[in-house]
């Protein structure tokens, strides 16, 4: 027996928590044990915020090591605890694989059988050839044959074969893909759009516009960065702008407050923002459109200095925010002091190993986040 299954069935059987490490990838899975093969084992997997969601089958050969005992494991055994008290889990992953069938190809087969959307991790280069969000279309010993969807753009469906040993793991049953699953008859070519966006010309007058249809559209901040914000449009006045924002599993995720000068493109038309309001829809139908600890209806006035109430709120309750400031950067933390006389706020960051008081200019901010899942998490 090999070292590395030895590790595997000691922590299934102790139903320890671990950290799997890869080889050539910066991704690491959090989880717990549930199978364990001759060539591949299945973990239950647990995202950054602690809460359940779905597995992943990983073949021996990609396993850099496992590790059983960290700080970063201590945290996440709280932040799990966190989320079984708050009721927080994605429903658990029943698998119901052929027992005689070697455990990929018993994974291939439920996934085959059940059309279920996967992610197959590959060893091909590139991160759109190394994560494959597919459904299997059949499979033998040599090749797998996947209906490879893009929700991104319903133009790039397609028919992918892989062969069966560049497949190193797969990615199933979490909240996004079961969310997902019942559009994959939408997410077709013959449904695509082209992205429509705002033609920046009077962007408070355009974005009250949305405030009043309350429909979803995507934000793009400057600077080139790779993410994006969608939600819906709560406030636009001469001044500023408030979402609330939706995450990848068309649930509420917090606010976000910018200053206009932030913003590099407003995008009202696309695919993926006809599959986040089908999910989105869908959430609200079964009442899980919020975790029981977010208040996803607050009320902002477009009235009011919105800038000046969060800040002045948020040190009051201590609350967390995620700041962006054209000179600071970044800054996750609470606001321990607001100075009016030099116009800056002081914040004792959370983002760091070692917690420090750092000062950021009032008129150089640009973006704040608060009262999304992770400020509640980092106090733990």
């Amino acid at each position: 027996m090999s070292e590395l299954k030895e590790q595997l069935l000691k922590a299934q059987k102790r139903r320890k928590l671990i950290n799997v490490y890869q080889v050539n990838n910066e991704v690491v899975y959090t989880g717990y044990v549930k199978r364990v093969g001759s060539q591949a084992f299945i973990l239950e997997t647990y995202n950054d915020n602690g809460i359940r969601d779905g597995g992943v089958l990983l073949k021996n050969v990609i396993v850099d090591f496992i590790e059983t005992d960290s700080f970063d494991l201590d945290h996440m055994k709280k932040l799990i605890l966190f989320a079984d008290k708050q009721k927080l889990h994605h429903e658990e992953t029943e698998l119901l694989l052929p027992s005689a069938m070697e455990l990929t190809q018993a994974l291939l087969t439920l996934l085959q059988n059940q059309q279920m959307l996967a992610m197959l991790i590959t060893t091909r280069a590139g991160k759109d050839e190394q994560y494959q969000e597919s459904v299997v279309v059949k499979f033998d010993d040599q090749q797998i044959l996947v209906d490879r969807i893009d929700k991104y753009d319903f133009q790039k469906r397609r028919t992918v074969v892989l062969r069966a040993d560049e497949v190193v793991g797969i990615e199933f049953g979490g909240q996004e893909m079961a969310s997902l699953t019942p559009l994959l008859s939408q997410m077709v070519p013959a449904n695509h759009v082209d992205p429509q966006q705002l033609v920046l010309t009077d962007l408070p007058g355009q974005l009250q516009e949305l405030v009043s249809s309350q429909q979803l559209a995507i934000v793009q901040p400057k600077n080139n960065r790779e993410y994006f914000y969608i939600g819906q449009f709560l406030v636009a006045n001469a001044s500023e702008m408030i979402m609330a924002m939706v995450d990848g599993n068309g649930q509420f995720g917090g606010y976000v407050w910018f200053r206009y000068d932030d913003i590099q493109q407003v995008i009202t038309t696309s695919d993926y923002l006809s599959v986040i309001a089908a999910v989105v829809a869908e959430n609200k139908s079964w009442h899980r459109f919020a975790a029981p600890l977010l208040n996803a209806d607050r009320a902002f006035d477009a009235n009011d200095n919105n800038f000046l109430r969060i800040i002045g709120q948020s040190q009051r309750t201590q609350a967390v925010i995620r700041f962006r400031s054209l000179e600071a950067g970044t800054i996750t933390g609470v606001i321990k002091r607001i100075n009016k006389q030099n116009a800056t706020l002081t914040v004792s960051t959370v983002d760091d190993d070692i917690v420090q008081e750092k000062n950021i200019g009032l008129e150089t901010i640009v973006e704040m986040a608060f009262e999304y899942l992770k400020t509640y998490l980092a106090r733990l």
